[in-house]
């Protein structure tokens, strides 16, 4: 049965890698319209079509590789290590043995305001942001709802294709504030449900994420977590954002 399970969650994170490809495409499309123009304008046609498809392809690459430490560094979080946040890496570390994954890197936004968020194109090197607002605000029974819900989106796969929209999508969101609206398709709305029963799954206790998500509501705000470019380009990746409703969720878990 475990191996069966293993099983279909490799072939669950291969569907989310492959969708994540896909939505940090954009650059290297640029990259080979460009590429082959310039070098057809001044060159012949198969070299321009080599030139297009090897600029593609690197920033293809760049851009799927660098998606996490870019999200990181635009929310301008600092990595802290057990001794700095002994309980939030006793809760992750009991977690993803539960779980069967890698704990993630651990980084600390100073801001009063509970929020969290989770990067990574790869679940063995996901990155989890919290707030400060998050670890005095919450009880442990409530961190430990919101931080299963984040793993469990590092173990379906579903933080690969939000994270390579940063680099993916991120640069039309920069320039044409309209289309950030496109990287909550990265986000994948219908999966948040999903991910809190996964994570109570784990917990057994739903009141505790539950608990934890109307504390996230309440305290969100009205204003971005992140301002103007920061906020457009990493808001999909916040588990709570000005305009997105938690409290259907909150009831639904309150149900079970």
């Amino acid at each position: 049965m475990a191996s069966r399970l293993s099983d279909r969650q490799e072939v669950v994170q291969g569907v989310r890698a492959r969708r994540g490809l896909a939505f940090s495409a954009p650059p290297a499309v640029a990259a080979l319209l460009v590429g082959f123009f310039v070098t057809w304008a001044t060159s012949f046609l198969s070299l321009a079509v080599v030139v297009g498809v090897v600029a593609a392809l690197a920033c293809w690459a760049l851009a799927w590789r660098l998606a996490p430490a870019v999200a990181l560094a635009l929310t301008g979080a600092a990595e802290a290590g057990p001794g700095d946040q002994p309980r939030a890496h006793n809760l992750l570390e009991g977690l993803c043995m539960a779980m069967g994954l890698v704990k993630p890197r651990l980084f600390v936004l100073e801001d009063p305001r509970p929020n969290v968020m989770t990067v990574g194109v790869d679940p063995r090197r996901a990155c989890l942001v919290l707030t400060t607002g998050l670890l005095s605000g919450l009880n442990r029974l409530e961190l430990e709802g919101v931080f299963a819900h984040e793993l469990s989106h590092v173990r379906s796969g579903d933080v690969i294709p939000a994270t390579a929209a940063v680099t993916g999508l991120g640069p039309i969101a920069a320039l044409v504030p309209a289309t950030a609206r496109w990287l909550e398709r990265a986000r994948g709305r219908e999966r948040e449900g999903m991910a809190d029963l996964a994570a109570v799954s784990v917990t057994r206790y739903p009141p505790g994420l539950a608990e934890g998500l109307a504390k996230l509501e309440a305290g969100a705000g009205s204003q971005p977590l992140l301002p103007g470019v920061r906020g457009r380009l990493t808001g999909h990746l916040w588990l709570a954002w000005p305009g997105r409703e938690l409290a259907a969720r909150v009831e639904i878990l309150e149900d079970l």
